[in-house]
Formats: C-alpha cells, sequence, structure tokens
C-alpha cells in the first residue's frame, strides 16, 4: 500500500477517515498532476482504490491520463487509455483529448488516428476540438515534407 507521507499536502487527513469514496480516491488521483514527480503514486492509489473494492469509473482513468501527461509518461498513459476502453465505459470528450495529447507526445500519429476514428462513434468533432487541431496540424506538416 501507498505512504500517506508521500501525498501532496491537504491530502493526508483525507486519506486517513476510512473509508474513501470513489470521488475522494479520483480527486487525490488528480493531484498527481501537480505533483508529477511522485507520478507512480496516482498508480498506487488505483490499486489501493481496487484492493478497498472501490470500483474506478472513467473519471479515475481520466486523472490517471492526465497525471501521465503531465509527468511525460506517454506510453502509460495510452496503457491507462487501452484500460478505460477495455471497461466498455463511454470515454468523456477530455479522456479522448488526454489520450491523443499523450499520443503527440510520443508522436504515435497511427495510433492517434485510430483515436480519432474511435472518438466519432461517441461525440461530435469540430474544427475547435483540440485533438481534431493536432491531428490536422500534424498532417499538414507531414505533407509538407
Amino acid at each position: 500500500p501507498m505512504q500517506l507521507s508521500h501525498l501532496p499536502r491537504g491530502y493526508t487527513n483525507r486519506l486517513e477517515r476510512p473509508p474513501m469514496s470513489l470521488a475522494a480516491y479520483n480527486e487525490a488521483i488528480r493531484t498527481f498532476e501537480v505533483n508529477t514527480s511522485q507520478w507512480q503514486d496516482a498508480f498506487a492509489l488505483k490499486e489501493e482504490m481496487c484492493a478497498a473494492n472501490v470500483q474506478p469509473n472513467f473519471r479515475t482513468y481520466q486523472a490517471l491520463m492526465g497525471v501521465c501527461l503531465r509527468a511525460k509518461q506517454w506510453e502509460k498513459g495510452l496503457e491507462v487509455w487501452e484500460e478505460l476502453r477495455g471497461t466498455g465505459a463511454v470515454p468523456s470528450k477530455r479522456s479522448f483529448e488526454l489520450a491523443v495529447a499523450l499520443c503527440e507526445g510520443a508522436e504515435d500519429w497511427r495510433k492517434a488516428l485510430d483515436i480519432f476514428d474511435y472518438m466519432r462513434q461517441y461525440t461530435t468533432i469540430d474544427e475547435g476540438f483540440h485533438p481534431y487541431r493536432s491531428l490536422t496540424r500534424e498532417v499538414g506538416r507531414r505533407r509538407k515534407k
């Protein structure tokens, strides 16, 4: 189990009050978007929540993807994306944005296009949507080469 002393300030007291709710776990995981040097602890929290029979939801996976993005752990973040897809939960628009941003960091444009195709099943896409702009910018850049 994760040691509470590794959590960012302000979360130790909340975590000492059992049991923690899904929302509390998700919020605690999100704190590692700021404290990226301890990004692995966000995953320890997910393990802890599963051990406590608290089921992760799309917000849990979204928070983990955000942590990975901020910590520049592109591949780990894409593993989280695949895990989210495997749950059968419908990803939010933000989840799609994070997944494409992780692909951008990993320079995996083929995967980004796969995610974009998957995304079109669940949400409307307009030119102002960040993943759309990222992909069209990259396609344009590659055409100029």
